[in-house]
């Protein structure tokens, strides 16, 4: 074992020895002794994403699945025929082409979004801007001036892990009041049924608040998205998730009774995007509005079961996630302990 992609060797390891108990006990016992229940703000036991991932990501998802949804170049490569709303990558970023960054976004007049190939939840995303005569390059904590210090940051990154650019994407005009001008996106969980039809399950609108580029569950506000309709409800944020939210901060404009745009070709994009992925139970699709019609931008087999119950204001109960886990028929090793 080695560490891989910024992850620390014990961290690899605590996740291997989850796994190994997540595969060798049947789920009724570990609920039953509370080891993935959470006493949370919201004042009741839930489920948390860190005990329940490794579950969906790690047993309901085959390897080749996972690479392909977590590295967003073999995705890209891979579907780009069959999905046309995948946004596309402007560059793959190495040591000999740094200086392209910005001679791609003076050509395009636009600015660019930078983050990792295999990255998650937002982390170490950048955003290059054109500024006057110079360069910007900011993060929500970060703010680098002028190309040569940018190229010098950028070298050091890359050394890392791959990164890709990415024409920056703006939201729709509809949607516009309700954002800090960053992207906001839509989680939309689809899930496999027994009889192999893909079904919604849930949607989320996350809105960037602060000075937040990216729409993260630490830089979101988070709302409910009635499946049927696009219709989203009132927002809360992780750190208060008693505190109902009508406005955005930022924006001023009210949360509650917005429809996405395009709300049905986004729901219809990432059932026939979940198609190609038999074998995964569960895919939390990142979904944008633009003006131009929505973007694909990832998959995610760890789709956030916490953030689901917070802005839903209900629990994912045991019974039903063990129901959703049987149904799954190349895993049905997992119950066959339980009576």
């Amino acid at each position: 074992m080695k560490e891989k992609a910024g992850i620390s060797i014990s961290k690899q390891l605590s996740s291997l020895l989850s796994l190994v108990f997540f595969k060798n006990t049947p789920p009724f016992y570990y609920y039953y002794l509370k080891l993935y229940q959470n006493t949370f703000s919201i004042g009741k036991d839930f489920f948390i994403n860190r005990h329940i991932t490794p579950i969906y990501s790690g047993i309901l998802c085959s390897e080749a699945s996972r690479h392909l949804l977590s590295n967003k170049i073999a995705f890209k490569n891979r579907f780009s025929h069959l999905i046309n709303e995948i946004p596309s990558i402007e560059l793959i970023i190495s040591l000999s082409n740094i200086s392209d960054l910005f001679s791609l976004s003076k050509q395009h007049q636009s600015d660019l979004f930078i983050k990792p190939a295999a990255g998650m939840a937002g982390r170490d995303c950048y955003l290059l801007k054109k500024s006057d005569d110079s360069f910007l390059l900011i993060t929500a904590s970060l703010k680098l001036e002028g190309q040569n210090n940018i190229e010098l940051f950028i070298e050091e990154i890359i050394k890392k892990e791959t990164y890709i650019a990415q024409r920056r994407l703006t939201n729709h005009s509809q949607i516009y009041h309700i954002t800090n001008e960053n992207l906001a996106s839509c989680r939309i969980n689809t899930f496999k049924k027994k009889n192999g039809k893909i079904s919604v399950h849930f949607a989320i609108f996350k809105m960037p608040v602060g000075k937040s580029i990216i729409s993260n569950l630490s830089g979101s506000i988070i709302s409910p998205v009635n499946i049927e309709n696009g219709e989203i409800g009132e927002a809360i944020s992780i750190r208060k998730p008693f505190e109902l939210i009508e406005f955005h901060p930022e924006g001023k404009g009210k949360i509650p009774g917005t429809r996405l745009p395009y709300w049905n070709a986004a729901k219809e994009t990432c059932l026939k995007a979940h198609q190609s992925f038999l074998d995964t139970a569960f895919i939390g699709w990142d979904v944008a509005f633009t003006q131009n019609g929505i973007k694909l931008l990832e998959g995610n087999t760890g789709w956030g079961v916490e953030e689901w119950q917070l802005s839903h204001r209900e629990r994912f109960n045991s019974d039903e996630f063990i129901s959703i886990l049987r149904s799954c028929n190349n895993i049905t090793w997992l119950f066959e302990d339980i009576v």
